[in-house]
């Protein structure tokens, strides 16, 4: 586990590395900062994922770095499922086969997915329909609502939230969701990954290390923002999908 474990950190810096940001979010420090915060979202997850057998989907997963360090959680609520991860980049598909991440994955357009209906339990979609305009993100999620039989869980930015283009051409935001565009929609939402006011300074150095390197402040951002979800820096949207 702990092999595993450090591999995702170092897959976790070459991503940092490859969105050209400043050099201070590459060293170690950032790693176990940046790290630290993160394992919030995974815990979420874990926390919401229902137990399945069946096919889980994870839509849009690039390198699968979210769905890996999920699998490491104690308790892995996927161990017995079938893991399927799609993505339009084919470069970080043949990433997700190198590292196993998934039992298989399909080169695909999100926009236009060959999945029959009820064909999963679950649907992941995990810092993805921020990459979609607002119409092909309204449709993308009446599409997995159809394809999903158990359960659809979503992780976005709150609000619009801009991103440096890296080597990956459909990693620019094209779209901010808000809570209440998911309850109107009936998912039950918390907030993940501390305060919208912490991602703002995280490329502060200074700052960055101080406030990440504080286990009082994550703990309590963490708390504060999974209930007070509307100061979040990440949604973390789960719905129940009926059969009938």
């Amino acid at each position: 586990m702990l092999r595993r474990l450090k591999t995702l950190v170092k897959d976790h810096k070459n991503e940092l590395t490859k969105s050209g940001r400043d050099k201070v979010d590459v060293n170690v420090i950032y790693i176990i900062c940046g790290f630290l915060l993160s394992s919030s979202r995974i815990v979420g997850l874990h926390r919401w994922l229902l137990p399945t057998h069946g096919v889980v989907l994870d839509l849009g997963c690039g390198q699968g770095l979210s769905f890996r360090a999920l699998k490491l959680m104690p308790g892995n609520k996927i161990a017995r499922a079938f893991t399927v991860g799609t993505d339009i980049f084919k470069r970080d598909l043949i990433e997700c086969k190198k590292q196993g991440a998934y039992h298989d994955v399909i080169h695909c357009d999100l926009r236009h997915l060959p999945l029959r209906n009820k064909s999963a339990e679950t649907c992941l979609l995990l810092d993805v329909i921020e990459h979609l305009d607002k119409k092909e993100g309204l449709e993308l999620l009446a599409c997995v609502e159809s394809v999903a039989k158990k359960q659809i869980v979503i992780t976005t930015p709150n609000g619009f939230s801009s991103e440096s283009v890296r080597d990956n051409p459909f990693w620019l935001h094209r779209s901010g969701w808000l809570p209440q565009e998911f309850a109107h929609f009936d998912y039950k939402v918390r907030g993940i990954k501390g305060t919208k006011a912490y991602a703002k300074i995280r490329y502060h150095r200074f700052l960055h290390v101080v406030l990440a390197l504080n286990p009082f402040y994550l703990m309590l951002t963490w708390f504060v923002t999974y209930f007070w979800y509307t100061i979040a820096s990440e949604l973390l949207c789960v719905k129940l999908v009926s059969n009938h």
